[in-house]
C-alpha cells in the first residue's frame, strides 16, 4: 500500500483532526499576460493577471525563475481547478492578443499573437508549485507527470536578416529541497526539466533535445513551425524523514516583433479555446512504501484535499 497524504484546513489554518498529520502539500497556480504595443509616439500597454516586471531587464525565463515565490490561486492537489488570463490589442483580439490556462492537474496552455504586424512585445506565462511537507519519519519519493501540449512558431510578414523578430516557446521544472541537519536544514536546488523551441532574429530555429519542430510552410511571407506534444513522468528527489520539497513548473510564450510589418504567433496548446485535455499531476511513487502499521494511523491510496481557495 501507498502513504496517503491528507490535509485538513479549517479557515484557511491547517490542522489535524482525529489523527497526525504525516504529509502536508500545498499548491499553487497563477498566470499572466502582458502586451506591450508600440502605436505611434506612445506606447501602449494591455495586461492581465499577474503582474510581469522583467521587460528589457531580464527574459522571461529568468524573470519566473527569480520571482519565486509568488502570489497564487491554492487549490487541491491533482485539481483541474483553473486560473486564467487573456488581453487583446484594444479590446479586439483579431489585433493580437496573449492568453493563459494553468490547473492544479497539470495542463497549463500559453499562446500569443501579433495580429496587427506591428513592432512590440507579447507575451503569456502559466506557474504552478508544489510544497510537500514529510513529517515522517520515513522517506517519501514523489513522480511528476507533465503534459506540454502541441504547438506552433509561425512568423508572418517580409523577413530581413538579423532585423526580424524573436519566438521562443519554453517550459521547465525546478525544485528546492529541505533536509533536516540538527536544529536547521540544509538547502539544495536544481532543474528537472527543460522544454523549448526558438526562433532567432536570422529565422533559424533552435531546440531542446525533447522538442523536433516540423517546418509546416516556408514562403517569403510565412515561415512556420509546428511543435509535438510531449507527456513525461519525472522522479522528483525524495524527501527526507521530516524534509521538505517544493517543485516549480513554468510556462511561457513570448513574441518580440523588432520591426513593422511582422506579426506572428507562439503557442503551447490553443490560445483560442484554453481547455485542457488529458491531466498529469504529483503521485506518490511506487518506491515509496507504508511503514509498520503502528507508525501510521492514516493510510490509502492517494490525495484527500478538503480545502479550496479561490481568487476568482
Amino acid at each position: 500500500m501507498k502513504i496517503c497524504a491528507i490535509l485538513f484546513v479549517v479557515m484557511g489554518t491547517a490542522r489535524a483532526i482525529a489523527a497526525p498529520i504525516f504529509v502536508i502539500s500545498t499548491t499553487g497556480i497563477t498566470t499572466g499576460v502582458f502586451i506591450l504595443h508600440n502605436a505611434g509616439p506612445s506606447d501602449l500597454e494591455y495586461k492581465d493577471g499577474a503582474e510581469y516586471t522583467g521587460l528589457f531587464k531580464q527574459t522571461p525565463a529568468e524573470f519566473l525563475a527569480e520571482t519565486r515565490p509568488y502570489s497564487s490561486q491554492v487549490v487541491s492537489l491533482n485539481s483541474p481547478e483553473a486560473d486564467v488570463s487573456f488581453a487583446a490589442v484594444g479590446g479586439n483580439r483579431r489585433f493580437g492578443f496573449a492568453s493563459a490556462l494553468a490547473t492544479g492537474d497539470l495542463v497549463p496552455q500559453v499562446g500569443v499573437e501579433n495580429g496587427l504586424r506591428s513592432q512590440g512585445f507579447h507575451l503569456a506565462f502559466s506557474r504552478y508549485y508544489t510544497t510537500i511537507k514529510n513529517n515522517s519519519d520515513q522517506d517519501l519519493a514523489y513522480d511528476l507527470v507533465l503534459l506540454i501540449q502541441p504547438g506552433e512558431l509561425t512568423l508572418r510578414g517580409i523577413r530581413h536578416e538579423n532585423n526580424n523578430a524573436h519566438l521562443r516557446a519554453e517550459a521547465f521544472v525546478d525544485y528546492r529541497l529541505l533536509t533536516p541537519n540538527g536544529g536547521s536544514y540544509d538547502e539544495s536546488t536544481g532543474r528537472l526539466f527543460d522544454y523549448f523551441a526558438d526562433m532567432a532574429l536570422d529565422n533559424t530555429i533552435s531546440h531542446s533535445a525533447n522538442v523536433a519542430p516540423t517546418l509546416v510552410e516556408l514562403t517569403d511571407t510565412t515561415l512556420s513551425y509546428a511543435t509535438p506534444g510531449l507527456r513525461r513522468s519525472l522522479s522528483l528527489p525524495t524527501i527526507p524523514a521530516f524534509g521538505e520539497l517544493t517543485v516549480n513548473y513554468d510556462m511561457y510564450t513570448s513574441l518580440n516583433t523588432l520591426r513593422p510589418e511582422l506579426g506572428g504567433t507562439v503557442r503551447l496548446g490553443d490560445p483560442g479555446n484554453l481547455v485542457p485535455g488529458e491531466s498529469g499531476g504529483v503521485f506518490l511513487s511506487s518506491a515509496s512504501t507504508v511503514p509498520e502499521p503502528a507508525t501510521f494511523s492514516l493510510i490509502g491510496l492517494g490525495f484527500i484535499a478538503v480545502f479550496t481557495f479561490r481568487k476568482r
